[in-house]
């Protein structure tokens, strides 16, 4: 549920026509446009087609509707409508800043189901932890159960580190929080998704990809 909500927040949505705008040379974007009705992917792709886009330094997975014709360029062009290649960097930033925080949420929630003996010592250390609970109906015994904050008898001995990751992760689990429940359904439109091809090493919890 958790990731659901989180991928809410790193994709983007633009139309077909959007999409041949940023891939295809400006003398036969309109020739696409026109057969691109008459194009049909094979019957088992039923998703659609996808492929990796380079976007400057950012890289990004578009996923099209199905029945759409996936361009060849893979390398967005810088003669494209201004407005959206600006909003696509934009949204390319965001992106990355917010799947650099879900990375962080992900390892914190690993690290400390390691270090830790008892969810009383998580919630103590990481009050996050009650929010995702709350949001899994097969958690929700678990999250009453801890609701109540105490003080635990034992701690673990946590890096430094980690407690400072704990406390970084807190705003991103709340906007997470803020979004709708997410339901399955198919797409019209192209959703861009960011491409998880980074990494960074923080003090106490070590490598994140993202």
């Amino acid at each position: 549920m958790f990731k659901d909500r989180a991928y809410a927040l790193i994709d983007m949505h633009i139309t077909y026509d959007q999409y041949v705008d940023l891939l295809a040379e400006p003398e036969h974007r309109a020739f696409i446009k026109k057969i691109g009705d008459y194009m049909r992917l094979p019957v088992h792709s039923l998703r659609g087609d996808s492929h990796v886009i380079e976007f400057g330094d950012h890289k990004f997975v578009a996923c099209l509707p199905f029945g759409k014709m996936a361009l060849c360029n893979t390398v967005a062009d810088k003669h494209s409508d201004p407005e959206l290649l600006r909003d696509i960097g934009k949204w390319a930033e965001q992106a990355r800043a917010h799947s650099l925080e879900f990375a962080r949420a992900d390892r914190v929630l690993r690290d400390l189901q390691e270090g830790c003996t008892s969810p009383m010592q998580v919630r103590y250390v990481w009050p996050s932890i009650l929010s995702l609970c709350s949001a899994r109906e097969e958690l929700s015994e678990l999250a009453e159960k801890i609701r109540p904050f105490k003080v635990p008898r034992t701690m673990p001995a946590l890096h430094p580190g980690l407690r400072d990751a704990c406390k970084k992760t807190a705003g991103i689990i709340a906007a997470a929080q803020l979004l709708p429940d997410p339901s399955p359904k198919s797409f019209p439109s192209v959703r861009l998704l960011r491409y998880a091809d980074e990494t960074v090493e923080e003090p106490g919890i070590g490598t994140l990809r993202f």
